[in-house]
């Protein structure tokens, strides 16, 4: 009875509030009773990134002192002139009121220059991941071979050929990086 059904930006449902499809979340309407909220679909890319929508007359029900909408959009024609033309207008004939006037364009360009400098952020401390991973493999590589440099002196004393000592040598520091690798990749996948 007290279930309503919600729309969410696909990129606001999964990594701000870490929801999924059906998912429920609760808020308490104006008369104290507790409401659900059900996330029954997903907008992809687009300018409701952090907002939640809900039918008008569904959030009149829970909410009915709230009045007025904090989001409007206008359809113009779609060449750029026309677009800069409203914005304009708009802009000057609510002035007194505060709103911000901009093309839906121009506002999911925001967007994505958020989310780009997200990825950039995380490539960059991936790369340094990486870069110190490597750095401490060379690190224990060059220690196993300083420690076993008595055992590969007596294998080369007991007549042992250079090219089986190399090959020996090699698997054996290979398989530490084989396992850190797998460890990585598993961690990256899941």
């Amino acid at each position: 009875e007290d279930v309503y059904p919600v729309l969410a930006d696909a990129s606001t449902m999964i990594w701000s509030i870490m929801k999924q499809l059906g998912d429920t979340l609760t808020y308490r309407a104006s008369d104290g009773r507790n409401v659900s909220l059900v996330l029954a679909g997903t907008l992809s890319s687009s300018v409701f990134q952090g907002n939640i929508i809900m039918d008008k007359t569904l959030f009149s029900e829970i909410w009915p002192e709230l009045t007025g909408c904090s989001l409007f959009l206008a359809r113009t024609e779609s060449s750029d002139k026309a677009v800069a033309e409203a914005s304009d207008l708009t802009g000057r004939a609510l002035y007194d009121y505060g709103p911000r006037v901009m093309p839906a364009s121009e506002r999911l360009q925001q967007l994505g220059e958020v989310t780009d400098t997200y990825l950039s952020i995380f490539m960059t401390l991936g790369s340094i991941g990486l870069l110190l991973g490597l750095f401490s493999f060379m690190i224990v590589v060059r220690k196993n071979l300083t420690r076993s440099r008595q055992d590969i002196r007596y294998y080369l004393l007991l007549g042992f050929p250079r090219q089986k000592m190399a090959g020996m040598l090699f698997r054996e520091n290979v398989l530490v990086p084989r396992l850190a690798g797998l460890t990585g990749l598993s961690g990256a996948v899941f």
